[in-house]
């Protein structure tokens, strides 16, 4: 990211005015505020709504972590299922009907901003992480918790299943 500054600075990029320099500097700022000013300066340096989400998140971890320790762990796969739900759930919401509604008042682009970078949408994707997190812990501690997972291989395909995943995802990638 700090490689890009100079390019900024040279000409080498469609600068203007002070909003762009106003969006521009929030998203240096140390925490990177640009996740959560992105939809009224459109930051230049758009690329780093990452900095700002994932400082959101692990500000957020400790009070999160103690709650998922709660959780049963019998119910870790279920709930991570169900926060992969509402992730699917909110991100079309905020795209296409989010979306609808800020490209009808003329702000085109920001249900995808919303839906891709802004923070509290894209938390339950880390709460996810977190859960698997968990998993891998119980299972290490109590191999009767398993959910029927072993490393290269899974119940349901045999030691290549990764491996076909991977190349179905290759093959839509290219498509």
């Amino acid at each position: 990211n700090l490689l890009a500054v100079p390019l900024y600075f040279t000409g080498h990029t469609t600068a203007t005015g002070a909003w762009w320099w106003a969006g521009f500097t929030l998203s240096l700022l140390p925490f990177g505020l640009n996740s959560w000013t992105g939809p009224l300066f459109f930051p230049p340096a758009g690329h780093l709504w990452t900095i700002s989400t994932m400082t959101f998140f692990y500000l957020l971890f400790p009070t999160i972590a103690t709650h998922l320790n709660r959780v049963h762990p019998k119910q870790v796969r279920t709930f991570a299922w169900a926060l992969y739900g509402i992730q699917l759930g909110l991100f079309v919401f905020m795209l296409f009907g989010a979306g609808a509604i800020f490209d009808g008042l003329g702000f085109f682009g920001m249900g995808y901003w919303f839906a891709r970078a802004w923070p509290p949408i894209r938390l339950p994707t880390f709460v996810m992480g977190m859960l698997a997190a968990r998993q891998a812990e119980l299972e290490a501690k109590d191999p009767a918790l398993s959910q029927n997972c072993v490393f290269g291989r899974t119940s349901r395909g045999g030691p290549h299943y990764a491996t076909a995943l991977l190349l179905v995802w290759l093959l839509i990638v290219v498509l």
